[in-house]
């Protein structure tokens, strides 16, 4: 895939960050920002495989929810008739 550059603007702090993390991993700056770029897209998507995930425990324990109420609603028909 062809690569498109970007701008981007930082506070001095940050550019010091990168340009020492660069300078000790012996990369470009490039590649720490895309780097930071990846782990960032890659915890998103992370991020929403669990809310699925979450999503689906809940509507689950929903459903046991409702059959242990239906059972409950018949012992207790069963009590009220004795």
């Amino acid at each position: 895939m062809r690569s498109k550059i970007i701008t981007i603007r930082v506070d001095e702090e940050t550019y010091e960050k990168i340009r020492e993390d660069a300078e000790r991993e012996k990369v470009s700056m490039s590649t720490i920002i895309k780097k930071a770029i990846d782990q960032y897209y890659t915890s998103r998507r992370e991020a929403q495989l669990n809310s699925v995930e979450v999503l689906r425990r809940l509507n689950d324990l929903e459903r046991k929810y409702q059959i242990l109420l239906s059972r409950l609603n018949i012992v207790e028909e069963k009590l009220s008739g004795e």
